[in-house]
């Protein structure tokens, strides 16, 4: 599953993602707000997102795709301070 540390600055969310084991070829990541569900397809390279305060989601799954399609377990964050690995 991924590593996440979530940050606030200035009112906007910030999020860092890793591996323990190498980079992926894709990150996906899925926030629901107010507004419902908005998902961000991101190269594996970028190790950050942002969410500016205007749009403070309430929970955000991320996941890493390898190059084959696979999907890694979810990172789950219900709580900027409490990322949750689901198995």
């Amino acid at each position: 599953a991924p590593i996440v540390q979530a940050d606030t600055l200035r009112g906007e969310v910030i999020l860092s993602m890793r591996l323990p084991d190498g980079v992926p070829w894709l990150w996906t990541v899925r926030a629901l707000t107010d507004a419902g569900w908005h998902t961000r397809i991101l190269p594996g390279w970028v190790q950050t997102v942002s969410f500016d305060g205007e749009v403070r989601p309430r929970r955000i799954v991320i996941n890493a795709i390898s190059r084959l399609g696979y999907e890694s377990p979810a990172t789950l964050l219900t709580s900027v301070d409490q990322p949750i690995a689901l198995r």
